[in-house]
């Protein structure tokens, strides 16, 4: 698990204030909390790996993954595409469940909502 809800996080380390702290993909160790992480780069002191934030999207995907799902992420780039889905813009999917910014989809994007990450709030 990436993130944990306050629930999972001990409570001396609730005194921040967050709601959400980051976990390290690699070695599941907290690499800090959500409203901390506005650097660029956020490196996990236990075990090194590097994780970088491009327009608000953070990239967690570990080395290994990159070239296991390359050819995947490569044809479902493709498809999505051909059928009219995506954007060149970060914040079409940031809005990503709860808003369509593009308006095409709103109603399949209603039905995930409802699913994604139960008990938050929307």
């Amino acid at each position: 698990m990436l993130v944990s809800t306050p629930e999972q996080v001990k409570s001396d380390d609730t005194e921040h204030g967050a709601e959400i702290m980051l976990r390290c993909p690699g070695c599941f160790r907290s690499i800090g909390y959500l409203q901390q992480a506005e650097a660029a780069v956020v490196d996990c002191s236990a075990c090194g790996l590097r994780l970088s934030c491009e327009r608000g999207i953070w990239r967690a995907l570990l080395p290994d993954r990159i070239l296991r799902y390359a050819r995947f992420i490569n044809d479902y780039q493709s498809i999505r595409a051909s059928e009219g889905r995506g954007s060149a813009e970060s914040d079409y999917y940031l809005a990503l469940p709860y808003r369509d910014l593009s308006g095409l989809l709103s109603s399949q994007w209603a039905i995930r909502a409802r699913t994604f990450f139960p008990g938050l709030p929307h």
